[in-house]
């Protein structure tokens, strides 16, 4: 069978460990590294390659800079695929509509800014880390406001049939869910759809009045950000809000509220724990996967006997084979 490589030879790395992407405090290596660049004149080839892995049925992921993704420590046996991030550019504005077409490689936070410069409201995701494509396909949202209300339409790669095409969500029945989405859903179990550019519109409220949200939004982050720091970094908030019972939502909790009250943020398993006001999941030098496997089972027991609900994992958790979910993760790792 003839070997079908990337463009970028230089970027391509093997047997390549993930620790310096700070996915979580330590992970293992995977056996094939590239970043993969959405504005490179070969995009198209590199494009094609993914999708000849798809239809070779090889392993890959894809994903943008700073997903919340927690890399088991056997690595991932298949081809990672990071998307280069950019902090400029990638930004048009339609004056007479207006919208904003953004590349999907641009970081959230940036866009954020450019719009607020012309007085236009998206500040509610300012303090949200990672690439616009990450955040639309997450719906990514804060203070129950999420990202999939601003979009109009979302330029995607279809790598199943090797050609681009444009989403429009509300021709489709719930495109967007709570921290979810149809291309989340889509590519759950092998990647489908490759976000390009998205097409987002938000009130226009004026520069003064966006520079105002945006200091509010940097001290509601000032002291998430320093206990992250302070822990080496975390895998994210672990845990998804769109299970938890209607009697608690319509009480305005999330899960992290209910890991405060029911007492798990006490827990301490070998350095796996939940830390900052939001209670992300961290770990410790010495902490190793069987502990976080314990720290998430705990919680699970805790919440079912407690609340009668079972939470689900809202960060992506990558083991050997792919994209495995807390059960499955504590089956293979708790001692």
């Amino acid at each position: 069978m003839k070997k079908v490589e990337f463009s970028n030879t230089d970027e391509i790395k093997y047997n390549y460990s993930l620790k310096r992407l700070q996915y979580r405090k330590k992970a293992g290596n995977v056996s094939k590294y590239y970043r993969l660049d959405l504005r490179s004149e070969n995009i198209d080839d590199d494009l094609n390659v993914i999708s000849e892995l798809l239809y070779r049925n090889e392993p890959f992921v894809v994903f943008g800079k700073c997903t919340n993704l927690y890399v088991t420590e056997r690595g991932y046996d298949g081809v990672f695929i990071e998307i280069v991030e950019r902090r400029i550019n990638g930004i048009a504005f339609d004056e007479q509509n207006e919208t904003f077409t953004v590349k999907a490689d641009c970081f959230l936070k940036n866009f954020v800014l450019h719009a607020a410069s012309l007085g236009y409201d998206f500040t509610t995701f300012y303090g949200i880390l990672g690439l616009v494509g990450s955040a639309v396909c997450g719906n990514s949202g804060n203070n129950s406001i999420e990202i999939g209300k601003y979009v109009e339409l979302i330029r995607v790669y279809d790598i199943e049939k090797r050609e681009y095409k444009n989403l429009i969500p509300h021709e489709f029945i719930d495109f967007f869910k709570v921290r979810n989405s149809y291309i989340n859903e889509q590519n759950k179990d092998k990647t489908r759809y490759i976000i390009m550019e998205c097409v987002l519109k938000a009130n226009y409220i004026g520069k003064q009045e966006c520079e105002s949200r945006i200091s509010e939004k940097c001290d509601e982050r000032y002291e998430t950000d320093k206990e992250s720091d302070r822990c080496g970094g975390t895998a994210g908030s672990f845990w998804a809000a769109s299970n938890l019972p209607k009697e608690y939502l319509n009480q305005g909790k999330k899960v992290r509220d209910l890991i405060e009250e029911s007492g798990i943020v006490t827990a301490n398993f070998n350095g796996a724990r939940y830390v900052t006001k939001k209670w992300f999941l961290t770990t410790a030098e010495e902490t190793r996967d069987s502990d976080v496997a314990e720290l998430l089972s705990y919680t699970i027991k805790k919440l079912k006997s407690r609340y009668n609900f079972e939470p689900q994992n809202e960060v992506v958790i990558l083991d050997y084979d792919g994209k495995i979910d807390a059960k499955e993760f504590i089956k293979r790792y708790k001692i």
